[in-house]
């Protein structure tokens, strides 16, 4: 998706450039193109005001990498970032300003389970479906700061001041499970760090989410990605993320990189650039 540019005012007064842009690929498996990306990118701003209305008060950006089948993992992908961004414009709309605690409240109170009951409905409409879930990964950029929310084992990575850190933590069984589950999984031949303990899914089920908040600084560059991309090292996204301030430019050289480096899976890069 082509580089778009929006203005936002800080809430310390300072007026930035917020560049975003992402891309998507189909993984291959041993030499075999995978059926059809299970994964989906949404980048959606609102709350315009200001003079001829050039100024933007939030940014919605979201990842999410579908589970169940490929019929049944796209759909949940394609449901939670169409059902998150259309409760965006619902209830964010033209607000110009929406604090970081409130911003918690709507994704906890509003968004997510408007997206686990239309993975419901769906289920119910289509019950070959019944195992369909997702990763959900969203970033809210806002005058106050950053706010993630985070459920799977798709990531957010923060670059700043020439590092990059990962604001996520993986919800697997290698990083969540105890060790008698590790113990049993090994015994079973199962990665631990392929299952996963929270996800996104049907009312009841996949867990809560985890939120995570950061400043906004000139010069901060986001990415989110689905897991196709864990094969890169630290280091690596930082160069890629330091050399440019066109974040087209970004997104399609970590995708490159990540099918450089022998990734299985669908592999999805979405990046902001704050200038």
């Amino acid at each position: 998706m082509a580089t778009a540019e929006r203005r936002m005012r800080l809430a310390n007064g300072a007026t930035v450039r917020v560049r975003f842009a992402g891309k998507s690929v189909i993984g291959v498996d041993h030499g075999r193109l995978n059926q059809g990306n299970q994964d989906k990118f949404t980048m959606v701003a609102g709350g315009r005001f200001g003079w001829l209305w050039r100024l933007t008060g939030w940014f919605l950006f979201t990842v999410a990498d579908g589970m169940g089948g490929m019929a049944g993992g796209a759909a949940a992908s394609g449901l939670a970032t169409q059902t998150v961004n259309d409760q965006a414009s619902k209830k964010l709309g033209r607000r110009p300003r929406i604090s970081l605690a409130a911003a918690k409240d709507w994704f906890l109170e509003v968004a997510l389970p408007a997206a686990r009951l239309a993975i419901q409905a769906r289920i119910d409409r289509e019950p070959a479906l019944e195992k369909m879930s997702t990763t959900f990964e969203a970033v809210l950029l806002l005058p106050e700061g950053i706010l993630s929310c985070h459920l799977g084992d798709s990531r957010t990575y923060l670059y700043r001041n020439g590092i990059v850190r990962q604001l996520t933590k993986d919800h697997n069984v290698e990083t969540e499970g105890t060790d008698s589950e590790k113990m049993l999984m090994a015994l079973r031949g199962v990665t631990p760090r392929a299952v996963l303990t929270r996800r996104l899914s049907f009312p009841g089920r996949g867990g809560q989410p985890d939120f995570h908040t950061e400043s906004i600084q000139p010069g901060d560059r986001i990415l989110l990605g689905s897991d196709g991309i864990e094969a890169l090292v630290l280091q690596a996204l930082a160069e890629r993320l330091r050399e440019s301030d066109n974040p087209e430019l970004i997104a399609a050289r970590i995708v490159a990189d990540a099918q450089a480096a022998g990734a299985r899976d669908d592999i999805t890069a979405l990046v902001v650039v704050v200038l």
